[in-house]
């Protein structure tokens, strides 16, 4: 039922093809003293300089007018809109506290990918018994990391094959940006700056209908923006895109070009969804890279790992590996997924339900 071709799966007499790569090897486990040293530095988003997330710089950052990135409006959150915010900022923040000893964490903001991240977790959930209660799926085509070992890797083929930029889709198709702290401006892309409004760099028009392609599973799709939409989640808009690895695409000319400008009201007013995602800090120089904009090494944050382990003020943001064994697996990654619309938030569960149920069907 998924992408890659070594050994079969039937679901239902369906027989696909499938494969499922290993998942990183911890060599060298953190020491006890070590844990206990990142424990006592405390949160990752509180080192270096006071912060708590029940500062009023928070709720002001959540509060700010924003513009809808695809209706091109300006939206004014309500208290309720901003209440939920702090609530899922303040979550995160617990679990930062509680797994600050053992993982170093990252914050990748999206919006219109949800429909395809929640689709993959679902698959991942029946085929290979992934916790998709927790979180969606980034990644979950296997056959682009057959050669994509590693961030070291991603990087230098960033910097001589891809222009330097993530704008590819070859480097969507294994890789995705995060921010390294929940504190309002340590990044551009931080969760009290995304969660409310979400985040989009470049379209993903065609990518469902790609995937479906691939899996013989076309004739779902509609099924799926079906659920897409009474879900609210922005779903794929167009039938067929056609897909070019080494298409460059820039967000400017998608959401800035008065041509494409759209000026009806928006019926999706929080877009935004936020996955917070632990990666053990044995695996974060496998796993990710210091990086500024359009996923430029920053020399001067690496390694990730040793910025990361310090209880100094952590900023700016980095390029991660998606690799889905790893991420498929809670001993090397632990996810969890904050939606900025409180309904969705509050419902996932039955979308995800409603996933397993439709493609259980095949």
């Amino acid at each position: 039922m998924l992408l890659s071709r070594s050994a079969k799966v039937d679901i239902n007499g369906g027989g696909y093809v499938i494969f499922k790569l290993p998942a990183p090897v911890i060599k060298e486990p953190f020491s006890e003293a070590k844990i206990t040293s990142q424990l006592k530095f405390g949160p990752q988003s509180a080192r270096g300089r006071e912060w708590n997330p029940s500062f009023s710089s928070v709720r002001l950052t959540l509060q700010t007018k924003r513009c809808d990135q695809q209706c091109q409006i300006k939206i004014v959150p309500t208290k309720e809109e901003v209440d939920h915010g702090m609530d899922c900022i303040a979550k995160m923040f617990k679990k930062e506290q509680k797994l600050a000893g053992e993982y170093a964490v990252f914050y990748h903001a999206y919006s219109d990918s949800a429909l395809i991240y929640e689709t993959f977790g679902a698959m991942a959930h029946i085929l290979f018994g992934y916790n998709a209660d927790n979180a969606p799926l980034p990644r979950l085509q296997l056959g682009p990391f057959t050669k994509m070992k590693n961030a070291t890797q991603l990087r230098t083929t960033l910097e001589k094959k891809w222009k330097n930029t993530d704008q590819c889709r070859s480097f969507k198709a294994v890789g995705i940006s995060a921010a390294l702290s929940i504190r309002e401006g340590s990044s551009y892309a931080s969760p009290p700056h995304t969660l409310l409004e979400g985040y989009n760099c470049t379209p993903t028009d065609g990518i469902l209908h790609h995937f479906l392609e691939t899996i013989d599973l076309v004739d779902i799709k509609q099924d799926l923006l079906k659920l897409a939409k009474k879900y609210k989640l922005r779903g794929e808009p167009h039938e067929k895109t056609k897909m070019r690895n080494d298409t460059f695409m820039s967000n400017w000319n998608v959401y800035n070009n008065p041509a494409s400008k759209k000026t009806t009201e928006t019926k999706y007013r929080c877009t935004g969804h936020i996955l917070q995602i632990f990666i053990r800090r044995e695996l974060v120089d496998e796993l990710t890279y210091s990086s500024v904009s359009l996923g430029r090494f920053a020399q001067d944050r690496h390694p990730l790992s040793s910025h990361l382990g310090k209880n100094n003020y952590i900023w700016e943001q980095a390029r991660i590996l998606t690799q889905p064994a790893a991420f498929m697996d809670s001993k090397c990654v632990k996810m969890y997924v904050y939606s900025g619309d409180h309904t969705f938030h509050n419902s996932r569960l039955l979308l995800q339900d409603e996933l397993r149920g439709l493609l259980l069907k095949r």
